[in-house]
């Protein structure tokens, strides 16, 4: 009897029911290491893309040789969005001409990166599970975030997304040798984005609208 209850103690032992497991719960889907790839992918693009705002903001804000100072400061906002943020009021203080072709650009590319943010957050937020054979969103997730990855799941515009990443990323580079360099303007002209959408491009698509609308009922009203 002693050794049947030694034998049932060592079952119940917490170890032995409940292993410290360091590998996934089960094996992964093609379709699960697919979006871990792509996460992935999103996630380091996105990063670049900081990169290159914190040498826009060393030399908006700080100057040239300044790196510990812009460092300290960049890094004393706790989110993405707060450094963009900052970034924004330091631009729009150095240059004070609405025109000026530097507070454009980087107006632009903060832009565009607030709107991609919100899809990079979604990718690497949102806990993935497979719905056999396709993966959905878990029901912990976000409800919003997980609309939009139901709406435009990320194996289909991750590709474009990181290129939009990238692209800002080369154009922010360019800004930051023409500052760096005193040149009248950025070096690069800004590049057409494929899957975000900037406030400023919005607002061309509805003067477009508007105008064309215009046009049309000038037409209807001269038939008349």
């Amino acid at each position: 009897m002693g050794k049947v209850s030694r034998n049932v103690s060592t079952v119940i032992t917490a170890s032995t029911r409940f292993p410290a497991l360091r590998s996934a719960p089960r094996k992964r889907t093609n379709a699960e290491k697919l979006h871990i790839k792509h996460v992935g992918e999103i996630v380091h693009a996105s990063n670049q893309a900081h990169g290159a705002l914190f040498h826009v903001f060393m030399t908006v804000a700080c100057g040239r040789f300044e790196i510990e100072l812009a460092h300290g400061l960049w890094h004393s906002v706790q989110s993405d969005n707060g450094q963009r943020a900052m970034l924004e009021a330091a631009v729009k203080a150095r240059f004070p001409k609405p025109t000026n072709s530097y507070r454009t650009g980087i107006l632009w590319a903060i832009a565009a990166l607030n709107n991609l943010s919100t899809h990079r957050n979604d990718a690497a937020h949102v806990e993935i599970i497979s719905g056999f054979p396709e993966i959905i969103p878990a029901m912990s997730s976000k409800r919003s975030s997980s609309e939009r990855l139901e709406k435009s799941p990320l194996a289909k515009h991750w590709r474009v997304m990181r290129g939009d990443l990238f692209a800002i990323t080369h154009y922010l580079e360019a800004v930051y040798i023409g500052l760096w360099n005193d040149f009248p303007r950025p070096l690069s002209r800004r590049p057409k984005l494929q899957f975000a959408r900037t406030t400023s491009e919005s607002t061309q698509q509805k003067r477009r609208l508007t105008k064309k609308l215009a046009q049309e009922r000038q037409r209807l009203s001269s038939r008349q």
